[in-house]
């Protein structure tokens, strides 16, 4: 059985309504919740996947929020891989678990991995009535 070593990066972090996370929830109580990718390391042959890619502006996500709050920024995708001495070109694969903003705008980085996501998902990105992202990591 193939082992992995398990990074888990950081990107930012918000006080988020309740009610926007729970069905019911107050309005007025805030829970924490933060923005993650995750990195796996095959620990025999050093293999790198990036599994979501994180946030690349701060100000872009920071236009969604209706809820009241802000995103604060808690590292960066870049400043992490960095950190390990790893460029982008050595991550073989980027799997995307959703195409919001928060889990996939620095997906660009990596124009040698292999893209895995879901095909519903691909195919909105592709439909006429993608308005939201015309360009995947733009």
């Amino acid at each position: 059985m193939t082992k992995y070593g398990l990074y888990i990066i950081k990107h930012a972090q918000i006080a988020s309504a309740e009610s926007v996370l729970i069905r019911g929830g107050s309005p007025e109580r805030r829970v924490p919740i933060g923005c993650y990718s995750w990195l796996l390391r095959n620990t025999e042959s050093g293999e790198l996947i990036l599994v979501d890619t994180g946030v690349a502006d701060m100000d872009v996500l920071n236009s969604t929020v209706t809820a009241g709050g802000a995103w604060q920024k808690t590292g960066s995708l870049s400043e992490f891989l960095a950190g390990k001495s790893i460029v982008p070109a050595d991550i073989s694969s980027v799997i995307l678990t959703h195409c919001h903003y928060d889990h996939s705008s620095n997906a660009g980085l990596f124009e040698n991995a292999e893209l895995v996501m879901n095909s519903k998902e691909t195919a909105f990105l592709n439909s006429k009535e993608n308005h939201q992202y015309p360009v995947l990591g733009g």
